[in-house]
């Protein structure tokens, strides 16, 4: 009995690639082997059929006539059935050996012509690269320059500005707090009102 899930689907024991037959093959691979052996082994085991029926069964009656037929055919029928087995064995791993061997050849020739390629065309388009920006960056750095050196110069203005604005407050502020302490008027302006 199968363990199942609450989906209804075979617990986690069941893995795609494990070995599902009595012929081990890989789970992956269990339909092309059981289409191959069917493949085969009908019209093998009808061409035996035929075969001895074409020869003749002893049966004393039309009735007995297939039982007859069957013990005739059945120890061919089981050594050919055995050997489609085998072979299609031998087809569905052979195929699966010669994916691995296709893989290693892709991994050890293939692959490391491409990735020579990729960075021989990485190297050729960054010194592409260094080139074209070498001479759009002088021609855009000149009028970006410009541009971005009234918006900084603006920028630096305004904050310089502020920060002058910030020490003539933080000096009225200290100058009215000791006029305070010591009891004496304070008729200074506030520094934005000099303006």
């Amino acid at each position: 009995m199968i363990n199942r899930n609450r989906k209804g689907s075979p617990d986690s024991a069941h893995r795609p690639g494990w070995r599902e037959t009595i012929w081990s093959v890989p789970g992956s691979f269990v339909f092309a082997y059981f289409a191959l052996v069917t493949t085969l082994g009908l019209p093998a085991v009808a061409v035996i059929v035929w075969r001895e029926a074409a020869n003749g069964v002893d049966a004393a009656g039309w009735w007995l006539w297939p039982t007859a037929l069957t013990i005739e055919a059945a120890p061919l029928c089981g050594v050919v059935g055995i050997g489609i087995a085998f072979s299609a064995l031998v087809t569905v791993q052979g195929a699966a050996c010669l994916m691995v061997l296709y893989q290693y050849a892709v991994n050890r020739w293939v692959k490391p012509v491409i990735n020579r390629n990729v960075e021989a065309g990485r190297a050729e388009g960054r010194a592409e690269g260094r080139a074209e920006g070498i001479t759009e960056g002088r021609a855009e750095g000149i009028t970006e320059g410009r541009a971005e050196g009234v918006t900084e110069g603006r920028a630096e203005g305004v904050t310089e500005g502020r920060a002058e604005a910030d020490q003539e407050w933080a000096g009225w502020l200290v100058r009215k707090e000791a006029a305070e302490s010591q009891g004496l008027p304070f008729d200074e302006p506030p520094p934005n009102a000099r303006r």
